[in-house]
């Protein structure tokens, strides 16, 4: 059998760096077959925006362990001090302002829990990545919803008037996407 194994692996703490990899596999007999070790540097995403490169950052460093987690907090306090200069999407802010208060939660009780590092974590990420794709994602789910909306309609048999005015929206939320394109390509 020759398989071939697609994952990904980006938000991984560990992508980026160079790794030991490993695979083996059990049969339904138990036999196990492995592959020798293989170097590698784990692919990794890469970002661009230095707010987005930051997050990522604290993001591994808060994966690496969660003592780190006072450090984090305090990093993200700052970033996001003067937010009207750095921050362009108020979501992305609000997002990582959540994100710190439920750190400084986790910090203030208990100590930070593996579920909540996990959450922080992706919420973290998810940030990130809006900012450095920018409106992208947005106006890519617009022009998603448009074409559902579309579709529905003429499955459904909508008049005419309905038909035109959903394609105007459709031809829109496709000039958005395309010039959220053209922007994140300059």
């Amino acid at each position: 059998i020759s398989e071939t194994l697609v994952d990904d692996l980006s938000q991984h703490p560990w992508a980026g760096l160079p790794v030991q990899v490993s695979l083996f596999a059990v049969d339904a007999s138990n036999q196990i077959g492995s592959s020798g070790d293989q170097a590698m540097v784990l692919p990794a995403r890469r970002f661009f925006d230095p707010m987005a490169s930051a997050l990522v950052e604290q993001r591994r460093y808060l994966l690496w362990s969660r003592t780190n987690a006072p450090d984090v907090a305090s990093v993200l306090r700052a970033i996001s001090n003067r937010a009207d200069d750095i921050f362009t999407s108020p979501r992305a802010y609000l997002k990582l302002r959540m994100a710190m208060r439920r750190l400084e939660l986790g910090l203030a009780e208990t100590g930070l829990s593996v579920d909540r590092q996990a959450e922080i974590a992706q919420v973290l990420w998810d940030v990130a990545v809006q900012i450095e794709d920018g409106n992208l994602s947005d106006a890519l789910e617009r022009l998603r919803r448009a074409q559902e909306r579309l579709a529905q309609a003429m499955r459904e048999s909508a008049t005419d008037e309905e038909i035109a005015e959903l394609m105007e929206k459709l031809r829109q939320a496709m000039q958005d996407y395309m010039a959220q394109l053209a922007e994140q390509a300059r």
